[in-house]
């Protein structure tokens, strides 16, 4: 056995007895309700935690096309850089795409957007995009994006709770291709 793999599996054997008995904090009283909601969240990176709930920390985002049901981009989550896979999202010059937004919690479950559900989805221009680049329209969990000019420029998908953003993606770059 190398010595990197002893290490592993000495480092494992030395964490499994706390791991089995569950134990992670003092355990002195407090509100039941406070440490339930600490121990959802314990282990979760701050930026995938959703008042509550959180964000699977594999790939937390992602964009359906509406039409055919395939997956167009989604986030690559890293601690340190998450980024977007497949992008540049391309849309067609004068054309429209109609892309699903689904976000996953912890049990890769979707979570509610839109309507009466407690998350909303919105999206954000990057700063540097052009204003005559695209035109986007969200409906509940719906982007519809229209390229109105050929180029390149950024978008942020932004998740709402009850109105306050709980999370921002990051920055998943566009092009409008002739």
């Amino acid at each position: 056995m190398s010595p990197t793999r002893r290490r592993v599996l000495a480092g494992m054997a030395a964490l499994a007895p706390g791991a089995l008995a569950g134990c992670v904090g003092g355990g002195g009283g407090g509100d039941d309700e406070e440490n339930a909601e600490d121990e959802k969240e314990e282990g979760v990176h701050p930026d995938l935690r959703l008042n509550g709930r959180a964000l699977t920390s594999v790939f937390p985002a992602r964009f359906v096309d509406v039409e055919t049901e395939k997956g167009a981009v989604e986030v690559h989550w890293h601690e340190e850089h998450a980024h977007w896979h497949a992008q540049p999202l391309e849309v067609p010059l004068d054309s429209f795409r109609s892309l699903r937004f689904i976000a996953l919690d912890r049990e890769r479950e979707p979570l509610s957007i839109g309507g009466d559900a407690p998350y909303q989805f919105d999206v954000l221009r990057g700063e540097d995009t052009p204003a005559d680049l695209i035109e986007v329209e969200v409906f509940e969990n719906i982007l519809t994006v229209h390229g109105t000019a050929a180029g390149r420029g950024v978008l942020y998908a932004q998740l709402l709770h009850d109105g306050e953003e709980v999370w921002l993606s990051p920055p998943l770059h566009v092009e409008v291709v002739a």
